[in-house]
C-alpha cells in the first residue's frame, strides 16, 4: 500500500491554471495514469503525475476545487503501481471517493486508502475496508440467534475521475458538444 507518507497540509507551486500544468505535462513522458481528471459529481479537478522523472510513485495535486477546503496546488495524496494491470493502490487525504471533502478540520490529516482502476478514460475510486466486525447481539442466547442484517446493492468502483487531458479519441466526450 502507498501508507509510508506523512499528510500535511502541503501547497505546491505550478498548479494554478490546467494550461500551465498540461505544457509541464507534455514535455515528459508520460504513463496511462498520468494526466488531469475531473471528478463529474463535484467538478474538482486533479492532477496524477510522477513525483520524481525515474519513480513509478505518483502525486495527486488539487487544480480546481469546488469546496473551500482545498486550495489549487494542495497535495492530497499519493499513488503506486500494484502487480495487476492499470490498478493502483492509492492513500489520500479525507476526500470522498466523489472528490468532495469530508470535514475541512480534518480533510489534510487523516489518510484514506483507496484501490483506483484505470479503464477507457475513466479512473474508479474503491475505499479499502480493513478491520474486524463484531456481532454483540449473538452472545445473547435464544432470542437473538438471528441477527438482520443492513446491506447496500450499488455496485462498487462507480465513484471516480473522467480523463480530461489527454484526450483519448478512441472515447466519447463526457459531455456532448453543441453548435
Amino acid at each position: 500500500m502507498a501508507d509510508a507518507f506523512s499528510m500535511t497540509a502541503e501547497t505546491l507551486e505550478g498548479y494554478d491554471t490546467q494550461e500551465e500544468i498540461v505544457g509541464r505535462l507534455s514535455n515528459l513522458p508520460m504513463v496511462d495514469l498520468e494526466g488531469v481528471w475531473l471528478f463529474p459529481a463535484t467538478g474538482q479537478s486533479i492532477v496524477i503525475e510522477r513525483e520524481d522523472p525515474g519513480a513509478m510513485r505518483f502525486r495527486v495535486v488539487s487544480v480546481s476545487s469546488s469546496g473551500i477546503g482545498i486550495e489549487s496546488g494542495t497535495l492530497l495524496g499519493y499513488v503506486v503501481p500494484t502487480a495487476k494491470v492499470d490498478t493502483y493502490d492509492a492513500s489520500m487525504a479525507e476526500i470522498n471517493a466523489d472528490g468532495s471533502v469530508r470535514s475541512s478540520q480534518w480533510s489534510k490529516n487523516r489518510v484514506i486508502k483507496f484501490t483506483l482502476s484505470l479503464s477507457g478514460g475513466r479512473l474508479s475510486f474503491t475505499p479499502v475496508r480493513r478491520g474486524i466486525r463484531v456481532n454483540w447481539w449473538r452472545l445473547l442466547p435464544y432470542m437473538f440467534r438471528f441477527s438482520v442484517r443492513s446491506y447496500d446493492d450499488r455496485a462498487r468502483g462507480l465513484d471516480g475521475c473522467i480523463r480530461l487531458w489527454p484526450r483519448d479519441n478512441s472515447n466519447p466526450p463526457y459531455q456532448p458538444r453543441y453548435l
